[in-house]
């Protein structure tokens, strides 16, 4: 990988799980199966370790990658996945599509603050 190839690896590989799910809530995302209308999803999970303090967890949404038949690098290949706790079907989440999304919403969250502060 190269360093821009890596630079959206690690962003991708930094989204909290709370802000997937704030991602899945805005957008209407429902928890039901499309297959078998169970009501839970599970989101895929990495539970991370501060190195500085063992004692502080932070849960990730597990970032997955596509791998091509041709090995290439590209930001669509990488994903974020729901699944039914039922009956495995998966849902998967293209992570650019979630990145832009975010940074949308911290850019609204920053004109407000500059707002509240004039």
């Amino acid at each position: 990988m190269d360093d821009k190839d890596m630079s959206y690896f690690k962003k991708f590989n930094s989204l909290k799980t709370d802000d997937f799910i704030r991602f899945l809530d805005k957008n209407n995302v429902t928890t039901t199966c499309a297959v078998c209308t169970h009501e839970v999803a599970i989101v895929a999970e990495t539970m991370k370790i501060a190195a500085s303090d063992n004692s502080v967890e932070t849960a990730f949404a597990t970032l997955y990658k596509h791998e091509t038949a041709i090995n290439t690098i590209h930001p669509q290949n990488f994903y974020y996945k729901l699944h039914c706790e039922k009956c495995g079907f998966i849902t998967t989440f293209t992570a650019p599509v979630i990145f832009n999304w975010l940074q949308l919403e911290q850019l609204k969250e920053e004109s407000k603050d500059d707002a509240n502060e004039r």
